[in-house]
């Protein structure tokens, strides 16, 4: 699977998003079931992410979650 790096945008608020799917089209798609509207899009390498620290927020049944992945 490739990793995407897309940005996007929900309820007016602006999200970079790092996303695992098999084509960019797949990755578009489930960011749409999930009510985004994709800005941009980009293909990441294994390099562009080796030693980097994400931070993402999660909204679930109106309860928000933070997390971190390293």
């Amino acid at each position: 699977m490739q990793k995407y790096k897309i940005v996007a945008s929900k309820s007016q608020k602006k999200y970079t998003v790092i996303l695992s799917a098999d084509s960019e089209t797949e990755a578009k798609e489930k960011l749409h079931k999930d009510g985004y509207s994709v800005l941009s899009i980009s293909k990441l390498t294994s390099k562009d992410i080796d030693g980097q620290k994400f931070l993402f927020q999660v909204e679930k049944d109106g309860e928000i979650k933070n997390g971190v992945i390293i």
